[in-house]
C-alpha cells in the first residue's frame, strides 16, 4: 500500500544521500505501485528502469556488503521477497506494527514503534533528523504523505503529536495534499466492486458487521474499502471483510475503538493494531467465515464480561 511503498521510497532517498546505490522490490502488478510509479517515473533515479526490481531479480543482487531494509511489516509471511531476507547478512526492520514472533536471527537495527501511526511517519522522522532540508523531492514527499493518509484514515485515527510533526516536515519538502489525495481515487470498476461486499452484510454478535465476496475479480483495495465503510453503520463496532483473491481468503478488520481486532485475527495468524488488522488463510469462504466467527467468540469469551 502506499504506506509501504513511500516508507521504502524514503529510505531510498536517504540510501541516495548517503551515495549508497539502491533497489526497491516490488510488486509490478500491484494498482497502488503503479500509481506511485506514475506519480516518480519522470524523476531520472526512478524512471531509469534499473531501482524498482522483482522479488525473483533481487536475489541476484545481493552480495556480502547488502543492507536488506524491510518497512511496515515484521513478519517474514508478509514480506514481499522472503528469500532476499534470509538470503541477506544484514536487515533492519522499520514498522509500526506489533512485533508477534522473534527474528530468526536478530537484525542490525530493529524500529518497532506500535504508537506510530504509520511507517512513513517513522521514516519521515529518521529523515527530518537525518538529512538536510529539500533533500526529499516533492513527488516522494506526496507518496509518503499519501502513506500517512491511508493508515490514520485522513488523520483521524492512530495520530498523535508525531504524526502531525511527521506531515509537517513532508509539506515543507513539497507534499501537496491535493496531490497526494488523488492516488486515492478509485475507478469505476473498482467501485462497483467494493458495492459488492455492501450487499452481502450481516451482524454477528450485535455489533460486528462481516461482509464476504467470493468473486475471483476482487482486488486487495475492495475489501479495505468495504471495511471501512461497514465501520460507518450505526451501532457497528467492529467490521470484517473477506475476499478471495487467487487462493486465499483475506480478511480485513476495523474497529471504533472497543474491540481490539488485531487479537481476533491474531488468532488466524494475522496481525496489525487494535483497530485496524489483516490476514490470509488457505481455506473455503464459509471456513473462514467459521474460522473467523470462532476467533470473535474466543476474544468476547476472554475479553468481554
Amino acid at each position: 500500500d502506499f504506506d509501504c511503498i513511500g516508507a521504502c521510497i524514503g529510505i531510498a532517498r536517504l540510501a541516495s544521500f548517503c551515495g549508497v546505490r539502491f533497489n526497491i522490490i516490488c510488486n509490478f502488478k500491484d494498482p497502488n505501485f503503479k500509481k506511485c510509479y506514475n506519480r516518480i517515473c519522470g524523476i531520472d533515479e526512478y524512471g531509469s528502469g534499473t531501482v524498482f526490481v522483482s522479488a525473483a531479480d533481487a536475489q541476484e543482487l545481493i552480495g556480502s556488503d547488502t543492507l536488506t531494509v524491510i518497512v511496515d511489516v515484521n513478519s517474514k509471511m508478509q514480506l514481499e521477497a522472503p528469500a532476499v531476507a534470509e538470503m541477506s547478512g544484514r536487515t533492519v526492520y522499520i514498522d509500526h506494527h506489533r512485533k508477534t514472533a522473534e527474528f530468526d536471527e536478530a537484525p542490525l537495527i530493529s524500529y518497532i514503534e506500535p504508537s506510530a501511526s504509520s511507517a512513513c511517519e517513522l521514516v519521515a522522522e529518521i529523515l527530518e533528523q537525518s538529512v538536510p532540508s529539500g533533500t526529499l523531492l516533492r513527488e516522494e514527499a506526496d507518496i509518503m504523505y499519501a502513506g500517512i493518509l491511508l493508515d490514520t484514515k485522513q488523520f483521524t485515527r492512530n495520530s498523535g503529536v508525531k504524526t502531525f510533526s511527521a506531515a509537517l516536515y513532508l509539506r515543507g519538502e513539497g507534499a501537496n495534499p491535493a496531490e497526494a489525495q488523488t492516488l486515492f481515487k478509485a475507478c469505476l470498476d473498482d467501485f462497483i466492486s467494493e458495492a459488492k461486499f455492501e450487499s452481502n452484510v450481516v451482524i454477528y454478535r450485535k455489533v460486528l458487521a462481516i461482509s464476504c465476496s467470493d468473486d475471483e475479480n476482487n482486488g486487495p483495495s475492495d475489501r479495505i474499502a468495504a471495511a471501512d465503510k461497514l465501520l460507518t453503520v450505526e451501532g457497528v463496532k467492529a467490521s470484517f471483510a473477506l475476499c478471495r483473491i487467487g487462493d486465499k481468503i483475506h480478511i480485513s478488520a476495523r474497529s471504533s475503538g472497543e474491540i481490539n481486532v488485531q487479537l481476533i485475527l491474531e488468532k488466524l495468524e494475522g496481525g496489525g493494531h487494535f483497530d485496524s488488522a489483516a490476514t490470509q488463510l488457505e481455506s473455503s469462504m464459509s471456513e473462514a467465515l467459521t474460522r473467523l466467527k470462532g476467533a470473535v467468540d474466543e476474544y468476547f469469551r476472554e475479553n468481554i464480561s
